[in-house]
């Protein structure tokens, strides 16, 4: 479990500097 967490913040450290933080507020409200 705390390695997918690790892996999950890295993900998302990855997605933020890739977008803007917008868009991926933006992409985690389609996704849901």
């Amino acid at each position: 479990d705390l390695l997918h967490l690790r892996e999950g913040t890295l993900l998302e450290g990855t997605v933020r500097k890739i977008f803007p933080y917008g868009a991926q507020i933006r992409i985690g409200e389609t996704n849901r």
